[in-house]
């Protein structure tokens, strides 16, 4: 987390490595995508905390939303974080928030809107990142508590998936998605080891081929995708995978191409 901010963390905070489930929506404007993450896990349970404000205007005209202003608010509800917005013109860059089930740990979430590149703007949206504990990732945890966390986590990714629809998302530890933009100028798939892809958003030709890629214990048909899970760390490792992350990245970055 910023280093600028940590005083700000409290006892509950997510501790490091942090898992990042993250999520690209492709069809909804920045601040759109966020508040519906946001008001979901709300839904579910969640309490607010603190928001994250960054620089003045709307999020999809600024590369990184914290790069020039920061800092914290203490929010109560999604009413008190838009009267904060509209009061001060400043993007909300993040909202910390507590009692997430499942995915929190005990400890606070935050989700985050996520930077991208300055060339981007303009023709990515951010990605919405839910900054997570990862401690049980650590390499001494050991294999029991890290399982436990793995299902909790990957249930949330899902669950997250399933109400919202997003284009496509990565379980990621201590790294950050990229948007279409990063993927094209690095289309090694390095970031698509546990993921989801819609088929609208890569094309149904496309996402036969991931589907066909890899065996079928190691992927989950959802509503409008698929989930891949390849790494070993959200379940065994595939016995056939030929690749399925670079032509996840691949499909991305032509759609990027095309658009």
């Amino acid at each position: 987390m910023d280093e600028n901010l940590s005083q700000n963390e409290s006892a509950t905070s997510p501790r490091p490595p942090f898992a990042e489930p993250a999520f690209y929506f492709a069809e909804r404007g920045t601040e759109e995508a966020f508040s519906l993450v946001v008001e979901y896990l709300a839904e579910k349970g969640a309490s607010f905390g603190m928001a994250l404000l960054g620089g003045k205007g709307n999020a999809d005209e600024m590369a990184d939303l914290i790069q020039y202003e920061i800092e914290r608010v203490s929010v109560a509800n999604r009413r008190e974080l838009e009267t904060v917005r509209r009061a001060t013109g400043r993007a909300v860059a993040g909202v910390t928030l507590s009692g997430v089930q499942p995915g929190g740990a005990g400890r606070d979430v935050e989700v985050r809107v996520l930077p991208i590149p300055e060339d981007a703007v303009g023709i990515d949206r951010h990605p919405i990142a839910l900054w997570c504990d990862g401690s049980a990732f650590e390499l001494h945890t050991p294999m029991a508590p890290k399982t436990r966390r793995s299902e909790d986590l990957l249930d949330l990714f899902v669950s997250v998936v399933a109400a919202l629809s997003p284009a496509y998302g990565s379980l990621l530890i201590s790294w950050p998605l990229p948007g279409p933009t990063e993927v094209a100028a690095r289309p090694d798939g390095f970031e698509f080891a546990d993921f989801y892809v819609s088929a609208d958003y890569v094309g149904r030709p496309a996402f036969n081929k991931m589907t066909s890629a890899i065996d079928r214990d190691h992927q989950k048909s959802l509503d409008s995708g698929a989930l891949f899970l390849t790494s070993g760390l959200f379940s065994s490792t595939p016995t056939r995978n030929i690749g399925v992350g670079r032509m996840a990245a691949g499909a991305i970055a032509a759609v990027g191409h095309s658009a």
